[in-house]
C-alpha cells in the first residue's frame, strides 16, 4: 500500500520588504565632506570679489554693484562657522571610535546631513541652515538679476567687462547655495523615501501568488518634523568680555595727634574742670556752708575789758556756731560772747 505524501504547508506571510537605504544625498558622512568642500569655497570667493565690486561701483557711479558684498560677506562668516563645526564633529567622532572597537555604519536618515542630533545647537540645526542657504539664495539672484539689467542697457565695454567678471563670485555661490538649499529640502522632508511609500500603495498590499505583505505598514520618518518634535537644542553661551581692573586710588591715612590720643597724670587739662570749679569758687551766700574767720570777744570781770580772740570755725551750720559762741563766752566768764556773725554784734 503506497503512503499518501504529506501535507503542504501553507505559506507563511512575510515580512514586508524593507524600503531602500536612503541615497547618499542623506548620509552624514558623503554630505559633511561634500558640504564642507563648497563652505569653503564660498568663503574663499569673497576674496577676488571684494576689489571687482567696489571698483565696478566706483567707475559706473552706481551702489548696486556693492550690494552684492552684504551676501558675500554673510555666507563667508555663515561657511566659516559650519566648517568649524565640521571639525568639531569629526574629531569627537574620531575619539568615539578610538575608544569602543565597534562602530555601527548604519545612520538613520532622520539624523540629517548638517547636523545629528547630540550637540546641536539653534545656530547649527538643519531647519536653520536650510532657511540660511535658501534666503543667501535669493540675495545673490536679486543683486545678479540687476546687475544685468543695468549692465545692458550700458554700451560701455570696460564697464561690461569689470561686471561680467564681478559677478562670476556672485554666480558661483548663487549656484552653490541653491543646490545646499534643494538638497536640505529633500533630506530634511524625505521626499525620496515618501516617493518610494506612495509607489507601493499602487501595487496591491498582499502578493496574489504567496500572500506575502507587500506593502509597508508604517510611512519613512520625516527628519524636519522628527526634530521639531523631540528638540535637543543648546543655546551657546555668550561669555561677558572681562574688564581690566583699575587700581584703587591710595587715600592718605589719618593719624591722630598725641594731644587727643587721650590725657595722661602730668598733662594739664585744656577746659575748666566745672566740679573743680564749684569746689574752689568763693562763696558769698552765706545759707551754704563756707569756711570763715570769727572773732569772738571774751569779757572779763574788769571795766569793759574785753578780749578779742580769733578763732577759725570750719564748715559749720550758722545756728551751730552762735550756739558754740555764746556757751564759750558764758562758761568764762558768766558774761553772753557774740561773734562776728551774730545779728546782735551791732
Amino acid at each position: 500500500m503506497a503512503s499518501s505524501p504529506p501535507p503542504v504547508p501553507p505559506p507563511q506571510p512575510e515580512t514586508p520588504p524593507p524600503l531602500p537605504h536612503p541615497s547618499s544625498h542623506a548620509h552624514p558622512r558623503h554630505v559633511w565632506s561634500e558640504a564642507r568642500l563648497i563652505r569653503g569655497i564660498t568663503v574663499v570667493n569673497f576674496l577676488p570679489a571684494f576689489p571687482l565690486l567696489v571698483a565696478h561701483a566706483t567707475l559706473s557711479e552706481s551702489p548696486l554693484p556693492a550690494f552684492g558684498l552684504a551676501p558675500l560677506f554673510v555666507s563667508s562668516v555663515a561657511g566659516l562657522f559650519l566648517i568649524s563645526r565640521y571639525r568639531a564633529r569629526d574629531s569627537a567622532r574620531q575619539k568615539s571610535v578610538a575608544r569602543s572597537e565597534y562602530v555601527d555604519d548604519t545612520v538613520d536618515e532622520s539624523e540629517g546631513w548638517e547636523g545629528e542630533a547630540e550637540g546641536e545647537t539653534v545656530f547649527t540645526h538643519r531647519i536653520m541652515v536650510f532657511l540660511i542657504d535658501a534666503g543667501l539664495t535669493v540675495g545673490f539672484g536679486i543683486v545678479l538679476a540687476f546687475t544685468w539689467i543695468a549692465r545692458g542697457t550700458n554700451s560701455d565695454a570696460t564697464l561690461a567687462m569689470l561686471a561680467a567678471y564681478g559677478t562670476v563670485p556672485l554666480l558661483v555661490n548663487f549656484l552653490f547655495h541653491f543646490y545646499l538649499s534643494v538638497r536640505e529640502l529633500v533630506a530634511g522632508l524625505a521626499l525620496h523615501g515618501l516617493i518610494q511609500y506612495s509607489a507601493w500603495h499602487v501595487l496591491p498590499p498582499d502578493c496574489p501568488q504567496c500572500g506575502s505583505r507587500l506593502r509597508p505598514e508604517a510611512h519613512p520618518p520625516i527628519p524636519w518634523y522628527e526634530s521639531l518634535s523631540r528638540p535637543n537644542l543648546s543655546v551657546p553661551r555668550v561669555s561677558a568680555p572681562s574688564l581690566p581692573s583699575l587700581p584703587r586710588p591710595s587715600l592718605p591715612s589719618f593719624k591722630m595727634p598725641a594731644w587727643m590720643k587721650g590725657r595722661k597724670v602730668e598733662d594739664a587739662s585744656l577746659f575748666v574742670d566745672d566740679d573743680q570749679l564749684q569746689r574752689d569758687r568763693y562763696l558769698d551766700d552765706p545759707e551754704e556752708p563756707s569756711s570763715n574767720t570769727s572773732v569772738i570777744a571774751t569779757g572779763a570781770g574788769g571795766s569793759g575789758s574785753a578780749v578779742v580772740e580769733e578763732v577759725i570755725v570750719g564748715k559749720k551750720d550758722k545756728k551751730k556756731r552762735s550756739t558754740s559762741g555764746t556757751s564759750i563766752g558764758t562758761a568764762t566768764s558768766g558774761t553772753p560772747i557774740y561773734g562776728e556773725d551774730d545779728s546782735s554784734w551791732a
